[in-house]
């Protein structure tokens, strides 16, 4: 995650720490399907504008962070990438904690 500025590396680990949150729960078939930046919005507050997050989106696609369908302007149908699940595993030995921990650092 050299590759990413602060706000790209918050973003996906907001959206692995989701991703997590969903593979808990018995009411979410596919834990690694998001629909599109709207379905996320609610994880970030107001910390970024619509197009703000579209940017950051599609740049974590670009970097092969993200899978999913995009184009110029916005992320659909999107989900961590195994690369990005690797990573998380590793860097996060403790799970939500260890993220509840790294995300209190942005704010």
């Amino acid at each position: 995650m050299d590759d990413l500025t602060k706000n790209q590396k918050y973003v996906i680990t907001q959206i692995y720490k989701q991703y997590l949150l969903n593979s808990e729960s018995d009411q979410i078939d596919n834990p690694n399907y998001f629909y599109d930046a709207d379905s996320i919005k609610h994880l970030f507050g107001s910390r970024f504008s619509d197009d703000e997050l579209d940017d950051i989106l599609i740049a974590l696609t670009d970097k092969g962070y993200l899978n999913g369908c995009y184009d110029e302007v916005s992320v659909s149908e999107f989900g961590v990438s195994d690369k990005t699940i690797i990573y998380m595993e590793n860097k996060f030995k403790n799970g939500l904690k260890d993220i509840l921990t790294f995300l209190s650092n942005f704010m």
